[in-house]
């Protein structure tokens, strides 16, 4: 089907709007005008009638920007053209031009010792300190959609092309093997894994975002937690971890810091239903409100310099990612890596520009050995922008994904000093299983039902308040720990102080009995019955006195003591307490003044 003329000049603008000027009019300009003479039958057939390019062509000196735009953009704004456009290349530039559709950039000095090609014109020199791009032979030009005038050094010259144009181009290809999200039965054997994530979070949502709304989570300017109340937010909520003993002192409360990050932008209006509340959020709030970038790049230096209008919103395609994994399956890691690369998918939480300036890793260089200012500093470059924000990104994000119960882990722990040996606490991650409560936000299935990836079952006792699992523990420590207190390897105790701990309202005692009922899955025995029952009968059972003023008569004066005692009107304007106090409602504050008016007394 062909394309409107209001489609492709939406597309042309998304593909070349943010290229350079320069590039446009003095390199893709020259080439599409070429193309366009060449290949004007061909692109009748490919376009509407109405589209006016052969116009274009005529007056291509002095186009706008946005006809400028639809100009150059025509060789690629079909698969047939863009593989006739691609043909006309000479090999060794076709062959870049290719690699730089999947790479953010390649050295010119990298492509020359590789191909052995000579890019600079006749008598220019390349070999001073810098060089201006304008100095390269034009058939390279094709690959410098860069702003900049010159390089400072062959060392920092890169070939680029517009991301935009590489998102329109990357669709034309077919994806590798390698990229496709193909499923496996079972996990990698991995140090670490995360399971029962959907349980975690059901249990421990409720008193989080009662502990946020009581502003017990402290959180800076640019809406993200403190570092120094995190070890606190954990010790009280008594919150699960990725690495719960982390070699890596910053990496021992990665989880909290995600859950923290995410329960500031958490809806106002929480239901019952809590996996419903996660779906809201999701698909709203964190599509379009929640930055994720400092809690999935905790490795990084220089984030708090970061303010949140430098970011980037990258949230939603990383949902659509996860959305995307086939169900009930372990991905290996590596193949979602290829799967974004080659679709383009964004992950650039930061830029570029701002990660160059502002964000480093931190070298375990004692001060005493450095040679040079902030020689303990390594700083981001286009060479590692994949490795140290890219690649964290995604990874961390399933990683945040997986503390809120939508997907679950295998992973090992990074070893080594990280901005040497690894990039950040996530790059261990080895496969990803979405859950069904990442089934049910990703839009994938109508319900949720909370289910337990523990191979036993559980007995509750039908005369005490114990539980028994029957069969391997499978975790059950974790998903049990808020209801119940392990007291034998395969056997738990409850009791009212247990259940009851970190509850601070009804609604809360609720949501957690129902949590509770659904974990089981089983009707409960009579006594539990009576447990839950009796918890919710206890709950507030004293009613709230209204305001009140308290007085105590001095015990000497027997007179006031026994007025108080005999007279009839004051007998009923009064409470009596012990040690000689009395309560006096706020209504009847002012009958109380006037009546011992009348016996002499003034009470200012």
């Amino acid at each position: 089907m062909k394309q409107s003329k209001k489609a492709y000049e939406s597309l042309a603008w998304e593909a070349l709007g943010q290229a350079g000027r320069s590039y446009q009019q003095k390199t893709l300009r020259q080439v599409a005008v070429k193309f366009c003479k060449k290949h004007a039958a061909i692109i009748k057939q490919e376009h509407s009638a109405d589209f006016d390019f052969d116009q274009w062509v005529i007056k291509s000196g002095s186009l706008s920007r946005e006809k400028l735009a639809n100009l150059c953009f025509l060789p690629f704004s079909t698969r047939n053209l863009y593989y006739l456009f691609l043909e006309s290349l000479p090999p060794t530039i076709k062959i870049i031009w290719e690699q730089l559709i999947w790479e953010n950039t390649i050295k010119i000095n990298d492509a020359i010792k590789e191909y052995k090609i000579s890019i600079f014109a006749s008598g220019k020199d390349p070999l001073r300190s810098y060089f201006y791009y304008s100095d390269i032979r034009e058939e390279y030009q094709l690959l410098l959609s860069t702003d900049s005038y010159y390089a400072t050094s062959m060392d920092s010259a890169r070939f680029v092309l517009p991301f935009g144009l590489r998102s329109v181009i990357a669709k034309y290809y077919d994806l590798p093997e390698s990229a496709k999200l193909i499923g496996m039965q079972e996990a990698p054997a991995t140090e670490f894994q995360y399971l029962d994530a959907e349980a975690s979070i059901m249990a421990e949502l409720p008193r989080l975002y009662t502990y946020y709304k009581q502003k017990q989570i402290d959180f800076t300017v640019k809406e993200r937690p403190a570092a120094t109340g995190l070890s606190k937010i954990h010790r009280n909520l008594q919150l699960r971890e990725f690495f719960p003993e982390a070699s890596k002192k910053q990496h021992k409360f990665l989880r909290t810091n995600i859950l923290a990050t995410l329960i500031y932008h958490w809806p106002q209006k929480t239901s019952i239903d809590q996996a419903a509340t996660i779906q809201t959020y999701f698909n709203s709030l964190f599509k379009n409100k929640t930055y994720t970038a400092a809690a999935l790049l905790p490795d990084l230096k220089g984030m708090g310099n970061v303010d949140l209008y430098y970011l980037n919103k990258v949230e939603a395609a990383l949902l659509d990612l996860l959305g995307k994994l086939p169900g009930e399956a372990w991905v290996d890691m590596n193949r979602i890596e290829q799967h974004t690369k080659f679709l383009l998918i964004n992950l650039k939480g930061v830029s570029l520009s701002i990660a160059d300036e502002k964000l480093y890793f931190e070298l375990d260089i004692e001060e005493k050995a450095l040679k040079r200012y902030n020689e303990d500093r390594k700083y981001i470059n286009d060479t590692t922008y994949r490795q140290a924000i890219e690649l964290p990104i995604l990874k961390g994000a399933f990683f945040l994904f997986a503390a809120m119960g939508l997907c679950e882990l295998a992973y090992d722990e990074v070893k080594g000093e990280i901005g040497v040996d690894a990039y950040s606490a996530w790059d261990g991650l080895k496969a990803v299983k979405r859950t069904p409560l990442g089934d049910y936000v990703c839009g994938l299935s109508n319900n949720y039902e909370l289910q337990i990836s523990s191979k036993g079952g559980m007995t509750l006792s039908p005369e005490t308040l114990l539980i028994t699992i029957d069969g391997p523990e499978s975790g059950m420590a974790g998903i049990l720990a808020p209801y119940a207190e392990k007291i034998s390897p395969n056997r738990y105790r409850s009791d009212s102080q247990i259940f009851l701990k970190n509850i601070r309202s009804k609604s809360e005692l609720d949501s957690k009995i129902i949590l509770f009922r659904q974990l089981l899955k089983t009707e409960l025995p009579p006594n539990w019955e009576q447990f839950l029952v009796e918890l919710q009968q206890k709950m507030n059972p004293f009613e709230k006195a209204g305001e009140m003023s308290l007085y105590k008569i001095p015990a000497a004066n027997k007179t006031l003591i026994q007025l108080i005692a005999q007279d009839p009107v004051l007998k009923n304007l009064v409470i009596k307490a012990e040690n000689y106090h009395i309560l006096v409602p706020k209504a009847n504050n002012a009958a109380f003044k006037r009546r011992l008016q009348e016996f002499g007394y003034l009470l200012t």
